[in-house]
């Protein structure tokens, strides 16, 4: 078995064990641990090698493939011209072996094309973005202490906030965003939480292992959960700015957001309601949920959370369900309830 098939088998089973390992303990793990581990399932899947180990599982046909040499050894010593028997038998074999590969170089590079080409488009679309700050900006970038500090912008584009760049990181913001100072600080701080991870690197990882093993749903399938992880690991990552106290703010800005954001581009980091939904049931297990909401921007997800159907489109309207929950909120905020 060449190394590209054993580094297919084993960083398979790896993305097995690991979604067994999130399926049964990820509640009880510490978040940052998952992106690590698919990011070592993905450093796998590229390393087209065999590792020798006693637990390996090509101990299993180790015998057979002995075997195999030592009859091939025989044959050989048998056959009286073994260039002229021979070389049929291997143009045959590497002329079935060519169309495989050519399917997998035609869909490589065809996946490769498409993401390239995507992202050449996005981040020409934001190329002209205004770049923005403010007193509140200007105090988030300097809590993080980056070395080289991120270009700030801010787009009317449906897909922001998102991050994308690994050189030098851009972030953009919604405009109407700016005048929110309570969640311009929120949805920054996740950014730049982003951006101290290096998640759009890791995406870039990602990304590479779908161009190569498109074909295999189990790398597909690892990717749509460690973009899960990623977000989950940066809200982590953002409550230790922000403080445990403004956690249900905090989701609740997230969750707002989400549900009116756009998809990004696979090697930016934004929201996505897979990820909200997963937020939303961590908030679920508390006993009591207090949340405090302000302002009319407010509004639109308070009715549509509390008053609405309870419905995927808006993941916060789960919290119907539960028992305990309190809404302290000011005039503005409920000014679209049904009365």
């Amino acid at each position: 078995m060449s190394g590209f098939q054993a580094a297919a088998v084993s960083g398979s089973v790896m993305i097995l064990v690991i979604a067994l390992l999130r399926l049964t303990a990820g509640k009880r793990l510490p978040r940052a641990l998952f992106p690590a581990l698919w990011c070592a399932a993905a450093f796998r899947l590229l390393l087209p090698v065999r590792l020798p180990s006693a637990l390996s599982v090509w101990n299993l046909t180790a015998g057979e493939s002995r075997a195999a040499r030592t009859a091939a050894q025989i044959s050989e010593h048998l056959t009286p011209f073994p260039s002229l028997t021979a070389a049929p038998a291997a143009q045959e074999a590497a002329a079935r072996l060519s169309l495989p590969g050519l399917i997998w170089a035609a869909g490589a590079l065809l996946l490769g094309a498409y993401f390239l080409v995507g992202w050449l488009r996005f981040t020409r679309r934001f190329a002209d973005a205004a770049p923005v700050g403010n007193e509140t900006i200007d105090s988030c970038v300097k809590a993080f202490g980056f070395r080289r500090p991120p270009v700030i912008r801010c787009t009317t584009d449906s897909r922001a906030p998102l991050t994308y760049g690994v050189r030098r990181p851009v972030v953009l913001l919604p405009a109407d965003l700016l005048a929110d100072r309570e969640a311009l600080r929120m949805i920054l701080t996740h950014e730049l939480a982003h951006i101290r991870r290096r998640d759009c690197l890791r995406k870039l990882l990602f990304t590479l292992c779908l161009c190569v093993y498109w074909w295999n749903p189990v790398c597909w399938g690892m990717v749509l959960l460690a973009n899960r992880d990623l977000e989950l690991a940066c809200d982590a990552l953002t409550l230790r700015y922000l403080g445990r106290d403004r956690r249900k703010t905090y989701a609740l800005t997230l969750l707002e957001l989400a549900a009116r954001q756009a998809q990004p581009h696979p090697l930016c980091s934004g929201f996505g309601k897979p990820a909200a939904e997963e937020r939303i049931q961590a908030i679920m297990k508390a006993k009591k949920i207090l949340l405090v909401v302000n302002g009319e921007g407010k509004a639109d997800i308070v009715a549509k959370a509390f008053f609405g159907p309870v419905t995927p489109e808006v993941p916060a309207s789960i919290l119907q369900l539960h028992r305990d929950v309190t809404i302290v909120a000011d005039k503005a905020a409920l000014s679209k309830i049904p009365r």
